[in-house]
């Protein structure tokens, strides 16, 4: 059978069970590549005299978010053209001809998933952030900052685990009369499959005559595939907009989540020996 009708025939039976399939979550964990990043409670942090920048990525798919705090007495700029994403080697830019003013709620964000790779798109506010430059260079204030977020992750809707994995079974956060099991696999930055580098050229003059680079890089170190009962933990009820209250002890803006969709589990997949990615049909 050639691979494009084996493909269809696999998405095709497991969307036959979806009826009878828990909802799956997966939890990726990123960690800093270098020594300049300090770990906080709930971020990761790259700060000297001059700036502070604090980094975010909890959002379904993850948003590589960060803001920049100008910590001087006299202001400092930002040349956004010779600033980068590196996503696995590639760079992908922070400013084009294209890019528009937004109000002070700065709204960017996430893009639609449909393969492996980054992606642009929209989703979250920064109420304390500087308006998103539409011009090259940010001129940023003494006390003041300014986030962006333009840029999803991952836009696969799951990570295709190792299916020699053994599930760690463990008391069900929910239920405790329950079981869950986690199926948890690890990454170095020699195999991951996912590297970022943010690098940002600045200056303390506006001609940029004297300009220094500040890189900070992460790596996919974690993915960890569960129920989502598990992951919430148990609720204990419903907040103003009717969303359920649960301690989710492994959120933080340190990982990002994918909702595995119904029938693509890893027992499924193991079932059917998938060992690539297949996007579940609309």
């Amino acid at each position: 059978m050639k691979q494009p009708l084996l493909l269809l025939a696999i998405a095709t039976l497991l969307m036959t069970t979806v009826a009878c399939n828990k909802a799956m979550i997966q939890i990726a964990t990123l960690k800093p590549s270098g020594k300049n990043i300090k770990e906080t409670q709930d971020n990761y942090v790259f700060e000297n005299d001059t700036i502070k920048i604090v980094y975010a990525f909890w959002v379904e798919s993850g948003k590589f978010e960060f803001t920049i705090e100008n910590k001087l007495t006299t202001p400092i700029y930002i040349d956004w053209k010779k600033s980068n994403l590196v996503y696995n080697d590639a760079p992908n830019v922070y400013w084009t001809e294209e890019t528009t003013v937004n109000s002070k709620s700065v709204s960017t964000g996430i893009g639609v998933r449909g393969a492996y790779g980054i992606a642009v798109g929209s989703a979250v506010t920064s109420e304390e952030s500087v308006i998103r430059p539409k011009e090259r260079i940010t001129f940023l204030p003494p006390a003041s900052r300014i986030t962006r977020n333009e840029y999803a992750i991952e836009k696969a809707m799951y990570y295709v685990l190792d299916l020699n994995i053994a599930g760690e079974s463990v008391k069900h956060a929910a239920d405790d009369k329950k079981m869950a099991v986690i199926y948890e696999q690890s990454f170095t930055k020699e195999n991951t499959p996912i590297r970022m580098r943010n690098f940002l050229t600045l200056s303390s003059k506006e001609n940029f005559e004297s300009e220094w680079f500040i890189e900070n890089s992460f790596y996919l170190q974690q993915v960890q595939e569960m129920e989502l009962t598990h992951f919430r933990g148990k609720c204990t009820g419903v907040d103003a907009n009717d969303q359920p209250i649960c301690p989710k002890v492994l959120k933080s803006n340190k990982r990002y989540y994918l909702m595995v969709p119904k029938g693509w589990d890893f027992l499924k997949r193991k079932k059917m020996k998938m060992t690539q990615y297949v996007a579940p049909l609309p």
